[in-house]
């Protein structure tokens, strides 16, 4: 089916402006939290580690690319696959705006990231329904 495969965007794979190694290391923040009793690390109002994601922006801290790509997938209208071959968390911050006012998310992902959305076919796992019945009352 199509898919986007998430790729470098650059030829020099240099990363956009907004899209940066993380230094926060999570597991560390989380085993810390635990040992005091809490079930996460305090943010302060920030996002520490994870990502907030709405319309037109996303925030992230210490997350992967593919988790970016998942959360992504609803505003590109299919399913998105990270093929960057980049592991571990980054820190970004997106914005788009699908108007005239704005950069497109295809075009934000290049230009403030760095990587590139390519339309290609690929295995997409789906559901298959066969058949469906009225549930019989007891």
């Amino acid at each position: 089916m199509p898919i986007y495969a998430l790729v470098p965007g650059r030829s020099d794979a240099a990363f956009g402006p907004q899209l940066h190694r993380s230094s926060t290391d999570c597991a560390a923040l989380m085993a810390e939290a635990r040992a005091r009793g809490l079930a996460s690390p305090p943010s302060g109002g920030a996002v520490s580690c994870g990502m907030r994601v709405n319309p037109g922006r996303v925030v992230m801290n210490a997350e992967t690319l593919t988790n970016l790509v998942r959360n992504l997938a609803p505003f590109a209208g299919r399913l998105i696959v990270d093929k960057t071959g980049l592991p571990g968390g980054f820190d970004a911050e997106l914005s788009w705006n699908d108007s005239e006012q704005g950069p497109s998310l295809f075009t934000a992902i290049q230009e403030q990231l760095g990587l590139k959305l390519d339309a290609q076919r690929g295995p997409v796992e789906v559901l298959v329904i066969d058949s469906a019945e009225r549930p019989i009352e007891d």
